[in-house]
């Protein structure tokens, strides 16, 4: 999957500077403000599929029947978790007023829901043959790089950039789906309601675990955009986006090697160093790049954007002890409750924090606890590693 991984890791460094200078900052970051709201929903519809699937495809590649299950219970578990997170957003629409008066920003949103929930990454990752969903999905990304440059030529055609991730996003995961049945007929032949409850019950701690993160990494720009403005909203997203795109290699990188480490486990101190060694290299080069990345966005270079840059390139490192010691340890040998628990603390006592630390200053604020929450998730889950070890020695 190299070469769609490298167009997920590229696109939103071609395509940012040139919708700034097209749109402004101010109408990036309604955009950006109504879909961190959507994105809350992305983990709901994902229901820790890409985790879970992914492990159980991987470890029954030789037994089409149970592929055909996990298929079918997928997607209608998703189906139902589509509708519910549809639900939610017509009361949050009906609640908040704003929300309504950027209707189609908001409709845009709703279509990049539903092409995420139609995303069977972890069907392809799970049968380590990717080769097919990496055409399509690179063809997605270049019809919307090429249409976003056709289009958009003022802040008037600020819609296409919407228009355009959602859609390229839901016909593309939707020609996978389809192959994907195509060749698992079985799977939609009948529905078992009793062992969707099943993975639903099943699935829960799990889901916690990728959804509770969302309360802090998410509520940055949603409480930056309900107290501040829209400007510092496009701002804080901007200087997000180096941590945003190292934390997608990380992930991607973590995902391709998920059914490798499902299989053989011991290589996890290999897998520790080489990820902890990757994060210092990066962060050092996202360290002596801040002059030129402020000025190629023509960001302030403030005290305030410099601290809040600081602060995120930081939280780097959170991440990743989180991703080695909680996905790629614990996970794997099925301490989805112990993940859940320390993931559920953390992530709680960043949520209570972020409008206070936001109201106090800012994008920094917002910054500083997307920092101390990684920071916490990641030791916490180091902690419970050697406190395994030491109960099983």
């Amino acid at each position: 999957m190299s070469v769609v991984q490298l167009i997920q890791l590229l696109t939103p460094v071609l395509i940012v500077p040139f919708l700034i200078s097209k749109i402004g900052f101010s109408t990036y970051g309604n955009i950006t403000f109504i879909f961190s709201i959507i994105a809350y929903f992305f983990s709901v519809t994902d229901y820790s599929f890409k985790v879970s699937a992914t492990r159980d495809i991987a470890t029954n590649l030789n037994n089409s029947a149970a592929i055909a299950d996990i298929i079918k219970n997928v997607i209608t578990t998703k189906a139902i978790m589509f509708i519910f997170s549809m639900i939610i957003i017509g009361m949050i629409a009906i609640i908040y007023p704003p929300l309504r008066e950027h209707g189609a920003i908001l409709s845009c949103g709703i279509v990049l829901l539903a092409g995420y929930t139609l995303s069977t990454e972890w069907f392809y990752l799970g049968t380590e043959n990717t080769k097919q969903y990496a055409v399509i999905q690179v063809v997605s990304k270049l019809i919307f790089l090429g249409g976003c440059i056709i289009l958009i030529q003022n802040q008037k055609d600020y819609l296409y950039y919407p228009l355009l991730l959602s859609s390229t996003t839901f016909f593309g995961n939707l020609v996978l789906l389809i192959l994907v049945v195509k060749k698992h007929m079985g799977a939609l032949l009948s529905i078992n309601i009793v062992e969707t409850k099943l993975t639903l019950r099943k699935n829960f701690p799990l889901f916690l675990n990728q959804f509770v993160p969302n309360l802090y990494n998410n509520s940055g720009v949603v409480v930056i955009g309900l107290m501040t403005s829209s400007t510092q909203v496009g701002m804080y997203d901007l200087l997000k986006k180096p941590v945003d795109l190292i934390t997608t290699l990380i992930s991607v990188l973590s995902k391709s090697i998920f059914p490798f480490m499902n299989r053989k486990n011991s290589s996890f101190e290999k897998y520790r160093r080489f990820m902890l060694g990757l994060s210092t290299i990066l962060f050092i080069l996202c360290l002596f790049g801040t002059i030129p990345f402020f000025e190629f966005l023509n960001i302030p270079f403030t005290t305030r954007y410099l601290v809040t840059y600081l602060f995120l390139i930081a939280s780097i490192y959170g991440y990743v002890i989180y991703d080695c010691y909680g996905v790629n340890y614990l996970i794997i040998r099925n301490k989805d409750q112990l993940v859940m628990k320390n993931t559920l603390i953390a992530s709680l006592i960043a949520f209570v924090f972020v409008i206070p630390m936001v109201y106090l200053w800012g994008c920094m604020g917002a910054a500083l606890n997307l920092l101390v929450a990684r920071i916490l998730m990641g030791v916490g889950l180091m902690i419970q590693k050697h406190k395994l070890n030491g109960s099983e020695n």
